[in-house]
């Protein structure tokens, strides 16, 4: 399998190479999806060093600090600044209203949806937003998975392998 297409299932969530694809979700599975609009060559290089990843945590009709998924990631981050230096987090929120920021339990980036595209538009969104970064890895979470500082450094490790594994 070409490295841009690889991806693992753990956990029943997928950590994603994603330059030149896109994620989907498809009969309650995440996946991947071509994107014939974004080319390989023109996808920004990740920064030299430990690979860095986006994590999407897709929200609706629930608050920040309701969702495991948060809980966990904050949990971990505190446990391990390593970890929340090496992820970044985007909360992507379907639902009809947005939140007050302020009470999102770590640092990221919030997005409310005007239009409810479901997890898959919240998904090619957060791999556009991964791309403009320049992170060749897309974490993707709903808003009830539980995370643990372990099962991030095992992604962050994978990641690593994966990049050592193409030169």
């Amino acid at each position: 399998m070409a490295p841009a297409e690889r991806h693992e299932k753990t956990a029943d969530r997928c950590l994603a190479r994603q330059s030149g694809r896109m994620a989907r979700r498809d009969a309650g599975r995440e996946g991947l999806m071509s994107d014939p609009s974004i080319s390989r060559s023109s996808a920004p290089r990740p920064d030299a060093g430990p690979p860095r990843l986006l994590a999407v945590v897709v929200l609706y009709r629930m608050q920040p600090a309701q969702s495991k998924t948060l809980a966990g990631l904050a949990q971990a981050f505190r446990a391990d600044a390593a970890l929340a230096k090496q992820i970044d987090v985007v909360v992507w929120d379907n639902s009809p209203t947005s939140v007050d920021e302020s009470s999102l339990p770590l640092g990221c980036t919030y997005r409310h949806a005007s239009v409810n595209a479901g997890v898959s538009g919240a998904y090619n969104a957060a791999a556009a937003m991964a791309a403009e970064r320049g992170r060749a890895w897309l974490l993707l979470l709903d808003q009830d998975t539980s995370i643990t500082g372990e099962f991030l450094r095992g992604m962050l490790q994978h990641a690593a392998q994966a990049a050592s594994d193409e030169h």
